[in-house]
């Protein structure tokens, strides 16, 4: 996730209404990017030049080939040739791949994700590149092993001072998903663990002795590390957010001893990322539950204190309906005029997975739809042609005027992934130009 400020500078306007897909990109304002049989885009991110840069992986039928991927696109839509990062390194055919990725304060980019340390399957330890626009590599960041079992980056954030937070999810027993837990590593800025923060450079937090993981992790304007994620309770899965000091211990003054737990119905919930509004409220972007069947694209309110913000949706909570029984909230950014933008998928005009499409939202900072686009309605669009669409991430330019959404598009047996990329009308940048709504 990427949040970028805010300029004064005029562009041209995109042809067209807020929330339209925009014709000047790729002809109808969607592309899918097949590079093998199976590709996922986990970021995407506007560059200032308009152009942008998409991280995921690639695998052709043997899974064991799987690379990691940086993928620039031109600003009319254009997929360049991708740069491409195995990890065969050991006489075998072992992956790689990238499901985070962040603009640094050098220029340079930070792809996360992991690499296999051998030829068995296992272990898979937490892997940072730092790359250059051009898909160079600047320098590979000292890999994390944690149990040296699974550990695979799923977020990343750039301090102030130029360290380097990364969280996701580890396991002491392979891919048995019951002993996952929240992982989390600081780095300095040239690579090395930074072993001042948590236990020798790391942290690692298990809620109930079974599944927990992290998502996504931002920096509030206290400088404290905050972290989405699930954890496993009595009921199911249930939103998670950490709250960390610069220390790397859990800040007793969130939550209840640096924990906000979120459990709607006694159903299964989740929280996907989280951002941070300039007046300090926490917004996160998940999937709650009111029964069984259904499934509901919602975002929270969150005080700086760690409980749910009365000031925002329904006492802390709002729901989009998309006029469908399942839907998720899957990637929020925090745009110009701090207008909150969600992407996630619903199912639309059927049910099951390949009624899929990729849904966006844009909220005010009290959680109420922004009647400017689409007058408050939120729109559903399609990446391509395959029936199943899954938005990953969300971007918006620096004016205000146009929105990124990749993720990948899919079949119903999910045998065939493409990347899939949507650039959006966002608000013209004059609405901006005052630094308020």
């Amino acid at each position: 996730m990427l949040t970028s400020g805010c300029l004064l500078t005029m562009v041209a306007h995109a042809q067209g209404n807020p929330l339209d897909l925009d014709p000047s990109f790729a002809g109808d304002g969607t592309l899918e990017i097949q590079l093998a049989l199976n590709d996922y885009a986990a970021v995407g991110v506007f560059e200032g030049s308009g152009e942008i840069v998409v991280f995921g992986d690639s695998a052709p039928a043997n899974p064991s080939n799987r690379e990691g991927i940086m993928q620039r696109i031109t600003a009319d839509g254009t997929p360049l040739t991708p740069a491409r990062f195995p990890a065969q390194e050991f006489g075998c055919s072992v992956p790689r791949a990238f499901f985070s990725g962040i603009r640094l304060s050098t220029g340079d980019y930070l792809a996360g994700g992991f690499r296999q340390a051998s030829c068995g399957g296992l272990p898979r330890v937490f892997s940072n590149l730092q790359l250059q626009s051009s898909g160079g590599i600047t320098q590979t960041f000292d890999e994390v092993p944690f149990s040296n079992q699974l550990a695979l980056v799923l977020g990343q954030v750039e301090q102030a001072d130029g360290r380097i937070i990364a969280v996701g999810l580890v396991s002491g027993s392979g891919f048995n998903v019951a002993s996952y837990d929240v992982g989390v590593a600081r780095f300095l800025a040239n690579g090395t663990l930074d072993t001042t923060f948590g236990s020798n450079g790391t942290f690692r937090w298990d809620h109930a002795n079974a599944r927990d993981n992290a998502y996504d992790v931002t920096i509030d304007a206290q400088g404290r590390i905050l972290i989405s994620g699930v954890v496993t309770s009595a009921t199911g899965l249930d939103w998670v957010v950490l709250a960390l000091d610069n220390n790397g211990a859990l800040d007793s003054s969130f939550g209840t001893n640096g924990v906000f737990l979120y459990d709607r119905a006694g159903f299964d919930d989740g929280a996907n990322e989280l951002a941070v509004l300039p007046s300090g409220r926490i917004v996160v972007a998940g999937v709650t539950r009111a029964d069984a069947l259904s499934a509901d694209f919602t975002v929270l309110g969150l005080t700086q204190a760690g409980a749910l913000d009365p000031g925002f949706g329904t006492d802390g909570v709002a729901i989009v309906d998309f006029g469908s029984s399942v839907a998720s909230a899957n990637a929020i950014t925090v745009g110009p005029g701090g207008l909150i933008y969600v992407a996630g998928s619903a199912e639309i005009g059927g049910s099951g997975r390949e009624a899929r499409d990729a849904v966006l939202t844009v909220l005010r900072a009290d959680g109420t739809p922004d009647t400017r686009l689409n007058g408050g309605a939120g729109v559903s669009f399609e990446f391509g042609d395959l029936p199943a669409d899954f938005p990953q991430s969300i971007d918006v330019d620096a004016t205000g005027e146009r929105i990124l959404v990749t993720g990948f598009t899919d079949v119903d047996d999910q045998s065939n992934q493409r990347m899939g990329v949507a650039r959006l009308i966002g608000l013209d940048s004059r609405l901006f130009a005052d630094g308020y709504e």
